[in-house]
């Protein structure tokens, strides 16, 4: 009988937030705290380099601040995803709160910077085949889009195991989320669906309690104006906004990156 249960994969999250709720709380503070690096030190570079080239300083810290912002959020995203998985698949390695900087994390980047170029260079295939059919028959991009998009759901299911897998083989492990994942589509599929209709879920309650909570302690007119893009919107309110994505933030990373690491580990031991 398979240990696998897509249903129970898909809850280990909850499992993880309830035995290392600490530890969330710990992450939450250092997802925090990077950002606030990150803004300090994207102006700290805009002023310094406008002061030297003698650029306009509001157009290069928008520059600046989009690509550091990049940068940071990948970087951020890619540290905490190696904590989940060092908890998960080595608890008794040494790092601060599980998260460090290291080969790990660099074979994780690596890794989703081949994800992103093959679902890319996916999208532009289709793109093309779409272009060169068109004039054919109006029908037939609608055919390529439907194709393309079984097979793109298909390509994430094959190698929704491959973070995990890189992470506990210390190697780029694309093939072994090829191999694990064989015969097991369907079940990993509803997985993802259900983990999705969670993730969804708290992230919508999760805005309501927070707009609730910033109309009780700043005053609901500020909370619409926020809402509604007008400027009339105290500052305040836009900073605590962040503040609570940014600290709610590894909630949802646990949820969703945790099944992933759960359907590993059980289909490994099937293996």
């Amino acid at each position: 009988m398979s240990a696998f249960s897509a249903s129970d994969a898909a809850l280990e999250g909850f499992q993880v937030l309830r035995r290392h709720w600490r530890v969330i709380v710990g992450w939450a503070g250092f997802n925090l705290l990077a950002m606030i690096c990150m803004v300090v030190v994207t102006v700290i570079v805009a002023v310094v380099t406008a002061a030297l080239v003698g650029s306009n300083v509001s157009a290069l810290s928008s520059t600046l601040g989009v690509v550091a912002g990049g940068v940071g959020a990948v970087l951020v995203w890619t540290v905490m995803m190696a904590g989940l998985y060092r908890l998960m698949l080595r608890p008794e390695e040494p790092a601060f709160l599980h998260l460090r900087l290291g080969p790990d994390e660099l074979r994780l980047l690596a890794l989703a910077l081949i994800l992103v170029l093959a679902l890319a260079t996916l999208a532009s295939v289709v793109g093309l085949v779409t272009s060169l059919v068109r004039p054919i028959a109006p029908v037939l991009p609608v055919v390529v889009d439907i194709l393309a998009l079984v097979a793109g759901v298909w390509l994430v299911l094959r190698l929704a195991l491959s973070g995990p897998a890189t992470f506990a083989e210390r190697r780029l492990a694309l093939d072994s989320s090829w191999r694990l994942t064989g015969g097991h589509a369907p079940p990993l599929l509803g997985m993802l669906v259900l983990v999705g209709c969670i993730a969804a879920l708290i992230i919508v309650v999760g805005w309501m309690t927070l707009f609730l909570v910033l109309g009780l302690t700043t005053g609901f007119t500020g909370v619409v104006d926020m809402i509604a893009g007008r400027d009339q919107a105290s500052p305040m309110i836009y900073i605590l906004q962040i503040a609570a994505q940014l600290i709610f933030a590894p909630v949802i990373w646990v949820i969703t990156g945790a099944p992933a690491v759960a359907a590993y580990q059980a289909l490994a031991k099937d293996a």
